[in-house]
């Protein structure tokens, strides 16, 4: 693999940082951290950590104490590619309690349909406005700018 060609400077930082553990949360970090524990006797623990909500096919070439998978089915599809399922643990992606507030949507604005016409959007500190063409006076939808998101 070509991640496995800087194995032996990867090891010597290793050792002589004392690291005691290595956790990967990409395959290309797995599979040079395979390529070390294969070359080298390096003494530490490695884990693997999917970022994703699937297993790629690749992972079943990397040789690693643990992986750590957000569902049921990682850990599934991980075990159907030979990983010991004693070894996979599902702990879920953790995701800030700012993030947990639930967010009630109030419907899309019902924005004119314009055939074979222009569209010209104008942006405003506080909204959007829409018109169908380019006249004076034109006609216009007013769509409110969201607070906190900013005007580029």
């Amino acid at each position: 693999c070509a991640n496995a060609k800087y194995a032996e400077k990867l090891y010597r930082y290793i050792a002589s940082n004392g690291f005691n553990c290595v956790i990967c949360t990409h395959l290309f970090a797995m599979e040079a951290m395979t390529a070390v524990r294969k070359g080298f006797d390096c003494g530490v623990l490695v884990y693997g950590i999917l970022t994703d909500y699937t297993a790629i096919p690749f992972y079943k070439d990397c040789v690693l104490d643990g992986w750590f998978v957000p569902n049921a089915e990682a850990r599934l599809q991980l075990e159907k590619r030979g990983i010991s399922k004693r070894i996979i643990h599902r702990t879920g992606i953790p995701v800030s309690e700012k993030f947990r507030t639930e967010i009630t949507k109030s419907p899309p604005p019902e924005l004119p349909c314009v055939t074979g016409a222009s569209i010209l959007i104008e942006r405003r500190e506080t909204t959007y406005s829409f018109s169908t063409s380019t006249e004076t006076d034109p006609e216009r939808t007013e769509i409110p700018y969201p607070k906190g998101l900013p005007i580029a």
